[in-house]
């Protein structure tokens, strides 16, 4: 008997039309990213410096990993909920939960594995043409250090969920409108951070302010202490909802609103 809600079978062909069918953009829209190192080392002959840090290229390659996990859900799935274009992909013979997974799996592993790959080939291989000028490789660079930025990835996943459901909310101008939710959610935001600081702050003249406090966001824990200043309690509320509650609403209210939505 065939499992209608998660089938492995079923689900690896899935995966393997959208990640490797040929005929898929999910690829090919990729390859231009493959020149930028070309395109480095034709700027660094071309200004005639000796060579290019394998520092400088990581920081390049971060970036883009960044710019594919968060855009992903644009770059693949555009048109999944359009009225037209997206009959093929309504119609595939996939249940919600495995099309969602397929969504979740291809911003955070597939796009950054192919920036990864073709990139990191691309700079690869130039470093073994031309060692005096691209020395070193700008992937062993990316992953050298352990210190990474936890702060930083989760608000990275947060905004990759926060884009993935606004391409399943919006049908139309997804760009233009999912801006305009970033924009609005950024003032409230501010205007809450704003209004509490001065409630609980700057008119409580009782408050003694000459307590040290660190407001660190940097892989610091979510913990709340007594005792705690004002500013750090406040901080750390907001911490826990852009680095929880974010996170958690917005992964399950995109497969929500992949289940229910019908175009």
């Amino acid at each position: 008997m065939n499992n209608n809600i998660f089938d492995i079978q079923r689900f690896g062909k899935l995966i393997n039309r959208q990640w490797f069918d040929a005929s898929s953009l999910k690829t090919r829209n990729i390859f231009p990213f493959v020149l930028i190192p070309v395109l480095y080392l034709l700027f660094n002959a071309w200004k005639g410096y000796p060579s290019i840090a394998a520092y400088d290229r990581a920081e390049t390659l971060s970036i883009l990993l960044i710019v594919f996990i968060v855009f992903a859900p644009f770059m693949y799935y555009y048109n999944y909920n359009h009225q037209k274009k997206g009959i093929t992909d309504a119609m595939l013979p996939a249940s919600s939960l495995e099309k969602y997974l397929v969504m979740q799996l291809t911003g955070i592993i597939f796009a950054p594995l192919l920036m990864l790959v073709t990139f990191g080939g691309t700079d690869a291989l130039l470093s073994l043409l031309f060692p005096k000028v691209m020395g070193g490789y700008a992937v062993v660079e990316l992953v050298k250090p352990f210190d990474y930025n936890w702060e930083q990835m989760v608000i990275t996943f947060t905004a990759y969920q926060s884009i993935l459901f606004c391409n399943l909310w919006f049908r139309k101008n997804k760009p233009v409108k999912t801006f305009g939710v970033f924009i609005a959610f950024s003032i409230i935001i501010s205007v809450i951070g704003v209004s509490l600081f001065k409630i609980f702050i700057v008119d409580a003249p009782y408050m003694e302010m000459n307590n040290n406090f660190t407001i660190n966001g940097e892989g610091s824990s979510l913990m709340i202490r007594p005792g705690d200043h004002p500013a750090v309690v406040i901080t750390q509320i907001f911490r826990i909802f852009i680095d929880v509650i974010m996170p958690i609403g917005l992964t399950i209210g995109s497969y929500f609103m992949l289940k229910t939505k019908r175009y």
